[in-house]
């Protein structure tokens, strides 16, 4: 039961770290968190970054997450929350990137 469990929080937690990028894309379309209509405002440089960057930061978090079949305690837990964490620490500090 215990191997079930691991399992199903790997899944959970990568899927839930996967889906940061489109969700934070479209929070910051849905809500005006960047001001669109700047004339310095790049939508394709804020789409790459949202839908390219973030997948690609969450991957190597995945592979890095795959330790937690091998490791106890709280570098367990890091190493489980951290396909959620560092991607949406990254997408924050791209939103702050923009105008």
């Amino acid at each position: 039961m215990k191997t079930y469990l691991s399992v199903f929080l790997f899944f959970l937690c990568n899927a839930i770290g996967f889906s940061i990028g489109p969700v934070l894309y479209v929070l910051i379309i849905k809500y005006k968190i960047v001001d669109v209509n700047s004339s310095s405002f790049d939508a394709a440089s804020l789409q790459y970054d949202m839908t390219l960057m973030l997948p690609v930061t969450w991957l190597i978090c995945a592979l890095f997450s795959f330790s937690v079949f091998f490791l106890s305690g709280i570098w367990r837990i890091i190493f489980l929350l951290a396909p959620i964490a560092i991607p949406l620490l990254y997408g924050i500090t791209l939103i702050q990137t923009y105008p």
